[in-house]
């Protein structure tokens, strides 16, 4: 670790980052895994050369970067591509890592191992209170804050991988937990809407700890080769757990303080991601669910210890055996209810271990604005997974498109029923208040004639010498006929007043709903702009791609083989030591022709008379001088990514040409 006076002291980081990220296929579809393994190892530090110590330490350091390489060749049959050499290893080579060729890489899975010195920055009063330095191979121990890699610019370099991308990292380190505070800022970029990306940070000391002879990477790599059966240590504390019991069993008599393992950001909120996952016999489904509605997943033979799965709209990692299975898809838990399938799939384990899976169901119901809802939102969702699935987003979008125009014709078709409705309700309206005034006219005159009579009976019972009896009775007969007849007129008044109020009513709720159903007609042509737009750009992207393959197939056929993959259209050109100056003449006049176009270069070397180490500087030095070449040529260096592998095997050489559109 780094110490705060600017001075190297002999403790160590040792950052293990998995990145595994999740296929766009079609609605119910696989595509072949992409499993990538980088390892960077700094072995060669600015300082203490001759120091025991620090030689120590740096064998110990290129010892666990070998174990992994080691680890994932074996069991995941995946070359690792380890960066030790001290110039692979200095400041700007790493910032070039992060922020040029690993967000180039079209690659879906990729697992990145970190190896180094660090130390912990505080900031007082800060958001962000303290960070985390990484010595690079030329990192001043006087100057490490402007000349050491911060662990800040390792997660804004995962920040810029493609859509849909899985993160998991594992920070090896004394103080790890310092990277926390930025870790938790960006939890919120990485776990975004639409759950399109992934990520789990786990730190394996606090931030006053130190860690010892690489143990986290060894207990780790341990963890993962003797798997416990049916063991899954997805949380805080059970991570915790299961890691510090690994580190103890690696060094039970060493002196060293505990390291107290800390997970600072989980993988999902609703999905837990065992630790055990990339174990030793072990394969991982990755199932994604971009409809709303919750569908239901078993296996046969049921290994998977879950029984019936249930996937809601997300994400969902499944462990299981590396063998054969058959999937059922279905809309019941029951599964053998067969109406409710939805889908039967073989998958097959027994030589790609990780894969993804696209799964989605459409509604049931008929409502032609909530299936171009659903469908629309499917598409967004499947887009933002990244690249590979622009048929089945197509498809969506051009259905949405359909059903957008479907619910805009019934809005039109309601709106003119309920103007037809609402003009009849206007004639009820005055045609009532005809009424209403002619009633009110009849008790006006009702009650003025009550008041007459009412009045006149007064003026004769005050002089009943001078009326008879009879006189009277018909007096009080008048008054009473006037008295009905005014009340019969309120009546009749009222009820008028009570349609007019009916009329008004049923006119208003009319109004209310043709202003609701206009504000839903101009959002249904709000949303169906926006699919239309969506829809133009995937089918660019799909003509792009379907471009892109028949151009470099009319211009390149000569030099391989070609495979349609999801990272591209990818040309190999088997066991040759170089590409020939006449092919690198013919890539850089098609990369010049097609500037839309980015091309990854990788080279694999494999032999059993080096080191694996040997093998990869060998390819990489190839590959180097390839880009250089085409650099000659005037080709950006930024359009041609290059890595090269080397492992101990079989003896085999090959060049992997991966051909993309250039990201913007």
């Amino acid at each position: 670790m780094l110490k705060r006076s600017g001075r190297f002291a002999v403790r160590c980081i040792y950052i293990i980052i998995a990145l595994i990220p999740f296929l766009p296929l079609c609605l119910v579809g696989q595509e072949e895994p992409s499993l990538a393994v980088t390892v960077i190892a700094v072995t060669d530090f600015a300082h203490e050369k001759d120091s025991d110590a620090n030689i120590k330490l740096s064998q110990e350091i290129d010892n666990a970067a070998e174990r992994v390489r080691d680890f994932f060749q074996t069991n995941y049959k995946v070359p690792a591509r380890v960066l030790k050499a001290h110039d692979d290893t200095t400041y700007s080579e790493l910032r070039y890592f992060l922020f040029d060729d690993l967000p180039s890489d079209t690659r879906r899975v990729q697992i990145i191992f970190v190896i180094s010195h660090g130390v912990e920055q505080t900031y007082y009063n800060s958001p962000a209170n303290s960070e985390l330095f990484i010595a690079t191979s030329d990192t001043d121990p006087q100057k490490v804050v402007s000349t050491a890699l911060r662990g800040g610019d390792l997660l804004q370099g995962i920040s810029h991988l493609q859509n849909g991308t899985s993160t998991f990292l594992f920070l090896d380190t004394c103080e790890s937990a310092a990277i926390g505070s930025f870790a938790a800022k960006l939890a919120t970029l990485f776990n975004a809407v639409t759950s399109s990306s992934r990520t789990m940070v786990l730190a394996s000391s606090l931030d006053d700890q130190f860690s010892y002879k690489a143990r986290f990477t060894e207990a780790l790599i341990n963890v993962w080769r003797s798997p416990v059966a049916g063991k899954c240590s997805a949380t805080r504390k059970e991570m915790a757990s299961t890691l510090a019991n690994a580190i103890r069993q690696l060094d039970p008599l060493s002196p060293a303080s505990a390291q107290d393992v800390s997970l600072a950001i989980p993988y999902d909120i609703d999905a837990n991601f065992c630790v055990e996952w990339f174990s030793t016999g072990g394969a991982l489904l990755i199932i994604r669910n971009p409809s709303h509605n919750s569908l239901f997943v078993g296996f046969s033979p049921d290994d998977t210890d879950q029984g019936v799965t249930e996937i809601h709209d997300g994400v969902i990692p499944i462990p299981l055996s590396r063998s054969s299975y058959k999937m059922i898809i279905s809309r019941n838990r029951d599964l053998s209810v067969v109406d409710d399938r939805i889908s039967e799939t073989s998958l097959d384990f027994t030589k790609d271990f990780v894969r993804t899976l696209d799964v989605a169901d459409g509604l049931t119901n008929h409502d032609p604005e909530a299936l171009a809802s659903t469908d629309k939102e499917t598409a967004d969702l499947l887009e933002s997974w990244g690249p590979g699935a622009s048929e089945a987003i197509v498809e969506l979008r051009q259905r949405a498109q359909s059903e957008y125009t479907e619910a805009m014709q019934q809005n039109d078709q309601k709106l003119q029923s309920l103007a037809e409705r609402l003009t009849q309700s206007q004639q009820m309206i005055a045609d009532a208040k005809l009424e209403v005034q002619a009633d009110l006219d009849g008790a006006k005159v009702a009650a003025s004639d009550l008041a007459k009579k009412s009045g006149s009976g007064t003026a004769i019972g005050s002089n009943e010498a001078e009326v008879s009896i009879a006189g009277i009775a018909n007096q009080r007969e008048d008054i009473s006929e006037s008295s009905r007849k005014a009340n019969s007129a309120q009546a009749k008044l009222d009820q008028s007043l009570g349609k007019l109020s009916y009329a008004e009513g049923i006119a208003s709720s009319q109004e209310t709903a043709i202003t609701k159903l206009r504000e839903k007609d101009v959002n249904d042509r709000r949303e169906s702009n926006k699919n239309l737009t969506s829809l133009v750009n995937s089918r660019l992207l799909q003509d792009s791609k379907k471009q892109i393959s028949e151009i470099v197939r009319a211009n390149l056929s000569s030099l391989g083989s070609f495979q349609q993959t999801t990272r591209g259209t990818m040309l190999q050109i088997s066991g040759d030591d170089a590409l020939k100056p006449a092919e690198i003449r013919k890539l850089a006049d098609f990369l010049d022709q097609n500037a839309a176009i980015t091309m990854e270069l990788e080279y694999v070397i494999a032999g059993n008379t080096r080191s694996s180490a040997e093998y990869q500087s060998t390819a990489e030095k190839k590959v180097r001088a390839i880009r250089d070449q085409l650099g000659k040529f005037a080709i950006p260096s930024a359009r041609v990514i290059v890595r090269g592998y080397g492992f101990q095997g079989a003896a085999s050489k090959q060049f992997s040409l991966v051909f993309s559109p250039t990201r913007n």
